[in-house]
């Protein structure tokens, strides 16, 4: 060949990524523009029968779907630069022994990179098609269901020790009822689906929980923690910082709080046995929370 150039115009693709990410941030302002006037006529300026039912479908129908839509937007940037990345490593590796001249053989792992592509892809589909959960850290991997509590069902538990007034308690209470089409079941049966500082699209009510190294939710003091998530608490640019949740453990009865994302060096320290609370901390950081599943 006369060129050791091989096919790489990604650019296309960084360029599309790069418009989900300005799409992203001009509907994060739009949403606190929205809120802001919102919150100025709540404020007095609009009282009476039209203004309440004004008010409940920002709440409880505009805000939410202005938020999936930011989502979508920054999940989309993310799999677009990942596709893109997966296709140049896969066009590298099966034009390397043409570009040096050599009778090598094309490594297994490039023959399969067609496959990791369209994995990813679906994975893609999936994550920003639905706006769902998803119940698998690998692309891969089918999706388990995931365990979602009807917003409007939440309100009777809060103030109150749900269940046996444990972390976990709530959600059992919950989906173990006669009441339930699903049953969450004990602990030991849980294992880790996604992981929330990589999905940036999940449904509200939705139960999360921190799971250790293979995916399993140990039923002992170590730390860890269950919790519904409500929402994600994001910045003026729309950028995620955390996840405002309903919890409750022994002593506590369920309420709101708000769990930040910290770095991962931090997350790591924290994980750490030198930590003063060996781990302990694992429930105020969103860094080890998962989507709840079950075989």
């Amino acid at each position: 060949m006369e060129s050791d150039l091989v096919q790489a115009q990604y650019d296309q693709l960084e360029r599309i990524a790069q418009k989900f990410q300005e799409q992203a941030t001009l509907n994060a302002q739009l949403f606190e523009q929205i809120k802001n006037s919102v919150h100025a006529l709540e404020n007095g300026a609009w009282e009476g029968r039209g203004a309440q039912a004004f008010y409940k479908e920002m709440n409880h129908i505009v805000y939410p779907a202005l938020t999936r839509l930011t989502a979508a937007f920054h999940a989309g940037q993310a799999t677009l630069l990942q596709i893109a990345r997966l296709l140049r490593d896969a066009e590298e590796e099966a034009a390397d022994p043409f570009r040096h001249g050599e009778n090598r053989a094309i490594p297994l792992h490039a023959a399969h990179s067609g496959e990791t592509v369209l994995q990813a892809a679906q994975g893609a589909a999936f994550l920003v098609g639905t706006g769902g959960p998803v119940a698998s850290t690998g692309a891969a991997a089918a999706p388990r269901p995931a365990f979602v509590i009807d917003p409007k069902d939440l309100k009777k538990y809060y103030g109150k020790a749900n269940g046996n007034g444990q972390c976990a308690g709530l959600a059992q209470n919950h989906f173990n009822s006669s009441r339930s089409t699903q049953s969450i079941g004990a602990v030991k049966s849980w294992r880790a689906g996604a992981k929330l500082s990589t999905h940036p699209a999940l449904t509200p009510g939705t139960v999360i929980a921190t799971f250790d190294a293979n995916g399993r939710y140990p039923n002992k003091s170590h730390g860890n923690h269950v919790a519904i998530f409500l929402d994600y608490q994001r910045d003026s640019s729309g950028k995620i910082t955390g996840i405002k949740v309903l919890d409750q453990w022994s002593g506590r009865p369920a309420g709101e709080r708000v769990l930040e994302f910290v770095p991962d060096a931090e997350a790591a320290r924290r994980r750490s046995p030198a930590s003063a609370s060996n781990g302990g901390l694992l429930v105020n950081q969103a860094n080890d929370m998962y989507v709840v599943t079950r075989p």
